[in-house]
């Protein structure tokens, strides 16, 4: 039998997208010596998961486009204590 279309769920189902996630923020944080800026890698990972949840709300309600969600969820977690709305 020859397939024609493959299909890929990637809503946690068959694919850890968020542990995924995580182990890349780790890695970034790492790589990027976000140490130096974050007192504890927690504060960072616990900034990102909500900006990223908010923004995704926003792209969702068509509030925002999706270039400027992959550059805001990254931005704003990195200006963490300035005071900033999103």
């Amino acid at each position: 039998m020859l397939y024609t279309d493959i299909f890929f769920d990637f809503d946690d189902t068959l694919y850890d997208t968020r542990g995924n996630a995580q182990r890349s923020l780790e890695e970034t944080f790492e790589e990027y010596k976000l140490h130096n800026h974050f007192s504890d890698p927690e504060v960072f990972y616990s900034e990102y998961w909500n900006v990223n949840q908010q923004l995704w709300k926003r792209y969702n309600n068509n509030e925002i486009t999706k270039d400027f969600l992959v550059i805001e969820r990254f931005k704003l977690p990195l200006l963490l204590g300035k005071n900033i709305s999103i």
